[in-house]
């Protein structure tokens, strides 16, 4: 039996969680049931981890990386060049911020000009036409809209902030979870604890290493967690690395009195499989009081971050070559030809024009 490393609360099978060592917003799959109660667990989950979750959503989403629970959320705070408010839908589809809705008053009466982002969200702005004119004719309306599917062709600037005490406290906790995971000694973390539950305390940094701590693989992006033990120096400290692209040193104790340790988790988000990464990490207390946690190492991430969108943006190149063809078949071998036990020469041709009209649209923009 454990006890909830917060509040010390005997974890039960009533108050017990399954507490996700690196979050699930995030694509985690580290889990435990052994080191948080519920109301622990849902307190930081509403506060320091919706914080850092929200900071990479816009990645994680872009990535198409799928939780555990739930779809991947809508990513709103897009804006086109001309600044139409975008939003980011499934990972991949973008769609207006919201409906466009204008009035003009002619000769004919009052005319309603409606962008909707679906039939749903159309029907309830016709349904509000109809409370103020009852005798609106909905199902008339609905009969005369048009469906279309329309390409952006400007970029979409997606603006975000990484950082900041809560989402610091988020970090923290990771790291705190993987080391008691690790059947590590609370008591050698108490200052972790207290930081975690609330306590101002300078224990985050960021951290960026000149030279390569670990290989990585081609098309790769890992989160990765590593700590060191040094009774020598009396420090326990861990590295955590998301998204192959952001990193920090989470200090869990300056005056460390326990054994020599190394332990690494790596996770593949792209293959979804634990991966073994032999981590070259070592810090002495003048390297760790060096370390800021004043956001720094702008080119050192950018570079990382730009490496990471690449394969973003094939995953996202790949799956929509995918939506394209099942569309046409969709639509020209289901809907247009169902009818047909035989697929003709004619159908093959409107197929094979259909995506490639469609991908010369996806691919130039035209």
């Amino acid at each position: 039996m454990n006890n909830c490393y917060l509040c010390d609360e005997l974890l039960t099978a009533e108050n017990r969680t399954v507490e996700h060592i690196i979050l699930n917003a995030l694509g985690g799959e580290l889990k435990s049931s052994e080191l948080l109660c519920r109301q622990c667990n849902s307190k930081l989950g509403d506060g320091p981890d919706a914080i850092l979750a929200k900071q990479f959503e816009f990645l994680s989403a872009y990535l198409l990386i799928r939780r555990e629970k739930g779809k991947i959320p809508i990513v709103k705070g897009g804006k086109t060049a001309s600044g139409v408010d975008i939003d980011l839908v499934d990972g991949s589809t973008p769609r207006l911020g919201r409906p466009k809705f204008n009035v003009e008053t002619t000769e004919r009466g009052l005319e309603y000009h409606i962008v909707a982002r679906d039939e749903k969200e159309m029907k309830s702005l016709l349904q509000g036409i109809k409370k103020r004119h009852p005798f609106f004719d909905i199902d008339k309306a609905l009969e005369v809209a048009k469906t279309k599917i329309q390409r952006i062709k400007e970029p979409v600037i997606y603006q975000q902030t990484f950082g900041g005490d809560d989402a610091f406290k988020s970090i923290a906790k990771t790291a705190l979870s993987f080391f008691l995971h690790n059947k590590g000694e609370k008591k050698h973390v108490e200052k972790v604890v207290s930081y975690v539950k609330g306590k101002e305390c300078d224990i985050v940094r960021y951290f960026h290493s000149a030279k390569q701590l670990y290989k990585k693989e081609a098309g790769e992006v890992v989160h990765l967690l590593h700590i060191v033990g040094d009774k020598y120096h009396k420090l326990l400290y861990c590295y955590v690395e998301f998204f192959s692209s952001h990193s920090y040193i989470v200090i869990l104790s300056d005056d460390y009195r326990g054994k020599n340790l190394h332990c690494t988790y790596g996770y593949n988000l792209i293959t979804g499989a634990e991966v073994k990464k032999d981590v070259k990490l070592k810090l002495d207390r003048l390297d760790i009081e060096n370390l800021s946690s004043k956001f720094s190492y702008f080119d050192e991430i950018k570079a990382k971050a730009d490496r990471v969108m690449s394969i973003a943006t094939q995953r996202q190149t790949q799956r929509e070559i995918g939506n394209i063809t099942q569309r046409a078949v969709d639509e020209i071998f289901a809907k247009k030809y169902g009818h047909e036990s035989v697929i003709s020469q004619i159908m093959i041709d409107e197929f094979i024009e259909r995506v490639t009209i469609d991908f010369v649209e996806f691919m130039y923009g035209e």
